[in-house]
């Protein structure tokens, strides 16, 4: 059995599942989720919940004992002194194997871990999960037919040269802390990257998808075709299937749009991303971005 902690939005959990995945793949096992930090009472920074619920996925939650034994260590003193009685009276197969994130650039030494880990970090690099990308895709497909007008959208996409744009604000511009490890795109990345675009394909049109539409009519000046997209905003994972569906993809400094261009099965697609995706120079994110993606300084 692999476990893995969720943690963060839907792009991060969808990172931490897929290094989770191949894990488990690699040792025939199964896929458990420990979901105790997004079910807990969270303070500070934005609330997170379970989102890959929506997904095809493998994997079912950890039960508490499980969590426990895996880490040695349970919810309560006489939890965690059940465990490490089982431990030591050999009536659990294994100890404790904890595996956490040191630092953000890949560690080739995650795929060699034993069966039996636990699995906490971000792991954002498709180094991770490299060799079992076919299963990602299909656990990553959404488990819901497309709404009306979702299904309306997505039939534009497929008949343009659609561009997906993001444009991500929210808790990069309001959380204080948030902003300074991260920071926003700017106006000027994304024009410039439309300009790229413009030169390389044929009457491109964009879809923008943002958490803040408003702010990016009123100061983002795109010259092509523009589909705002903003009504499924309580379901972001219609946003990332349909942002898969286009033939090109602009991101922003954000796992939930890596995911949506990632996710894209269009061979020639032309992915632009912003040369500094964090704020903190300390992270070293020479691992995030794909050989092929192309990175945009402004």
């Amino acid at each position: 059995m692999i476990i893995v902690k969720l943690m963060g939005g839907l792009g991060n959990q969808m990172f931490q599942y897929a290094a989770a995945k191949r894990l488990a793949w690699r040792h025939g096992t199964s896929l458990n989720l420990d979901l105790s930090f997004l079910e807990s009472k969270q303070t500070g920074g934005t609330p997170r919940r379970f989102q890959l619920e929506h997904l095809n996925i493998i994997a079912q939650k950890a039960s508490r004992m499980e969590i426990a034994l895996m880490t040695g260590k349970g919810n309560s003193f006489l939890e965690t002194a059940a465990v490490q009685i089982l431990q030591k009276t050999g009536f659990t197969k294994h100890n404790p194997n904890i595996c956490r994130e040191t630092h953000f650039h890949f560690d080739p030494e995650i795929l060699a871990l034993p069966d039996n880990t636990y699995l906490e970090g971000y792991w954002q690099s498709e180094k991770y999960f490299k060799g079992i990308g076919a299963i990602i895709r299909s656990e990553f497909t959404v488990k819901s037919p497309l709404s009306e007008k979702n299904l309306a959208l997505a039939e534009i996409i497929q008949a343009t040269n659609s561009v997906s744009v993001h444009v991500r604000r929210g808790d990069y511009v309001t959380d204080e802390k948030t902003n300074a490890s991260h920071g926003v795109c700017n106006p000027d990345y994304y024009l410039e990257c439309e300009s790229r675009i413009g030169h390389t394909v044929n009457n491109p049109h964009l879809f923008v998808f943002s958490d803040d539409s408003e702010w990016v009519i009123e100061n983002i000046r795109f010259k092509h075709p523009v589909t705002y997209v903003s009504h499924n905003s309580c379901e972001a994972y219609q946003d990332l299937r349909l942002m898969s569906l286009c033939k090109h993809n602009i991101i922003a400094n954000s796992s939930f749009s890596w995911w949506g261009a990632w996710l894209s099965a269009h061979t020639d697609k032309i992915i632009l991303v912003p040369e500094k995706w964090f704020n903190d120079a300390s992270l070293d994110t020479r691992d995030l971005i794909p050989e092929s993606w192309i990175k945009v300084k402004v």
